[in-house]
């Protein structure tokens, strides 16, 4: 009788024990899946940023500072359909008295546009680069000026996972074993945010590899 309640107290706990580990590993999915939504949100946000500073840029700072008024007067279709007219450039006391005299024509300059000297307005805006910029690229900053940019070293599929004490660079090289001290370096968050870039890995070389197969 008493080994058979100890055998049932055992039975229990093991039970209690599974269902804690179940409890946790649903509570790891979930959290998984939450950062998984919280990047998705970011990634698009920043697409809309991108897409919102581009149009920015290609807009005239004319068309920007006017008044929805003015704006809707000028009863255009598009913005290409506008030209700006020029402003004739004053003339001087010199040029009226003597009519004769030819002087090289001036033409007046517009307003640059944003994609050559941004609002020094917008400074506070979050600034970040999509892509690598190419040999030879010149690449400016909002405020129009010149920034040196290191060019992406080699055209090498690489992951860089930061740690408490570094940087993890994963290389596309085949591993067969990580050392424990590297692993232990890797905090909850970074291991969701690895486990999320896995997942984001593993569709890009799904998609690309059906990709590869509907090719004739």
């Amino acid at each position: 009788m008493p080994r058979t309640k100890i055998s049932a107290r055992r039975q229990e706990q093991r039970q209690k024990a599974e269902r804690e580990e179940k409890v946790r590993l649903a509570q790891i999915r979930m959290d998984s899946a939450l950062e998984q939504i919280d990047e998705l949100a970011k990634r698009y946000k920043q697409e809309v940023d991108n897409q919102i500073k581009l149009i920015r840029g290609r807009t005239d700072k004319q068309l920007l500072q006017m008044k929805w008024s003015d704006f809707a007067a000028l009863k255009i279709k598009t913005f290409a359909e506008h030209q700006w007219a020029v402003p004739k450039p004053p003339t001087t006391r010199s040029l009226s008295i003597c009519r004769a005299r030819t002087r090289t024509p001036q033409n007046s300059q517009l307003s640059r546009f944003q994609t050559q000297s941004a609002d020094r307005a917008l400074r506070g805006d979050t600034m970040s680069f999509v892509r690598w910029p190419r040999a030879g690229e010149q690449v400016l900053s909002k405020a129009g000026s010149p920034l040196a940019v290191q060019t992406q070293p080699d055209r090498c599929a690489d992951v860089h996972i930061p740690t408490r004490n570094g940087v993890i660079t994963v290389k596309p090289h085949k591993i067969n074993s990580v050392k424990r001290e590297v692993l232990m370096q890797l905090d909850e968050n970074t291991l969701n945010q690895v486990k999320t870039l896995n997942a984001n890995l593993g569709l890009i070389v799904d998609m690309a590899t059906k990709m590869a197969k509907l090719k004739p």
